[in-house]
């Protein structure tokens, strides 16, 4: 049986089993009734999983563990401080957000693999929203420590960053590849991937430092249509992160200058590759400068969309099996870092955060 973790207060971290649905291997479906977002148990060999939930009726969280001999106990401490959690809607609107793609998998597609295949996309999104802080903090910090070059530190953020995201695309990748024997194209009833997946995105969307169109990827790979536009739709982002990736990692190359305005940290965005991401109105420059904070922003804004689309053209290319949730539960990330992920529409916005004082981001 598999594993996961949330973090609950006090300080305590739990590990728990995701229960299997036949009552042989796990919980006994009577106690899985006690799960106030149990619907149905499951027949073809998904799993059921055990997550927190939060009731948002009389604001109580509700944490179950198993005590043996497949009985079910509520925790009193439940309330996730770091972590997943289900529920109709967020707990906290400024710090927590909803992940698409988990409700479609916690939903739908609680398959064995997904224990392995969907953590590292939620990891990844709680790293975005540290990246975020850690550079807010670095910009708070600026001037209150002699001989820190902070902008520095920012950039070996933003290669962090970039290294981050080019693995997170792979990780999409793994999970596509994971589920693609469960799938049913909705029209025919065939199954939605006739011929086996790469392990990388970069095998199915780009080919000799191309991209392929998505009806080339289609008749490639005989994919469903909305499936074949994700990948050509997602590939320009996935093509610039991997070279970067690469001018990094593999040539020891070094990102354009970082400067300190008294707006916030800049780049020139003339400057390849910055040219071109495209993000900076002319509005929004300091002279010839444009603020550094809209590549974070921009970045894994897109990122969050990219599985957010892949949940959408999943869901309207394929037959799915029924839900063991009751309606309306979803997956929300939470994360101490939250509000970052939150923000990310204002940043884009306003995305000097030296103007954040007098025009602060609104929650």
């Amino acid at each position: 049986m598999s594993t996961g973790h949330n973090s609950y207060v006090p300080s305590a971290s739990f590990r728990y089993p995701w229960a299997m649905d036949g009552g042989h291997e796990g919980i006994r479906r009577s106690e899985l009734e006690k799960l106030p977002y149990f619907k149905s148990q499951l027949e073809d060999g998904r799993l059921f999983f055990i997550l927190t939930y939060y009731e948002r009726a009389d604001e109580s969280w509700h944490l179950y563990l198993p005590t043996g001999k497949g009985s079910l106990q509520r925790m009193l401490a439940g309330e996730v401080i770091s972590g997943q959690y289900l529920a109709t809607k967020p707990a906290d609107v400024a710090t927590d957000i909803e992940s698409p793609l988990g409700t479609l998998i916690y939903q739908h597609l609680s398959y064995p693999r997904m224990e392995r295949e969907l953590p590292p996309i939620l990891n990844d999104i709680h790293q975005c929203a540290a990246v975020l802080e850690k550079y807010h903090v670095l910009w708070r910090h600026r001037a209150k420590a002699v001989g820190l070059e902070t902008s520095i530190l920012v950039q070996s953020e933003l290669e962090y960053l970039l290294l981050l995201l080019r693995s997170y695309y792979d990780a999409l990748q793994a999970l596509v590849t994971a589920i693609a024997d469960q799938l049913s194209v909705t029209a025919s009833g065939e199954k939605a991937l006739n011929k086996p997946l790469p392990p990388s995105f970069a095998k199915v969307a780009l080919f000799e430092n191309r991209r392929y169109p998505w009806a080339e990827i289609q008749e490639r790979y005989k994919l469903p249509e909305n499936l074949a536009k994700w990948y050509e739709q997602e590939a320009e982002v996935f093509e610039l992160l991997r070279a970067l990736r690469d001018r990094i990692v593999h040539r020891g190359g070094r990102l354009p200058t970082i400067f300190e305005c008294e707006g916030g940290f800049a780049v020139d965005p003339s400057d390849p590759p910055w040219d071109q991401l495209h993000l900076w109105p002319a509005d929004q420059l300091d002279g010839k400068l444009g603020s550094l904070r809209i590549i974070f922003a921009g970045l894994i804004r897109h990122a969050l969309g990219a599985s957010s689309r892949l949940s959408l053209a999943i869901r309207s290319c394929v037959v799915l099996p029924p839900t063991a949730l009751k309606d309306h539960v979803r997956l929300f990330i939470r994360s101490p870092f939250g509000a970052r992920l939150v923000q990310l529409d204002a940043m884009m916005a306003q995305p000097w955060e030296g103007l954040d004082a007098s025009a602060p981001i609104q929650q």
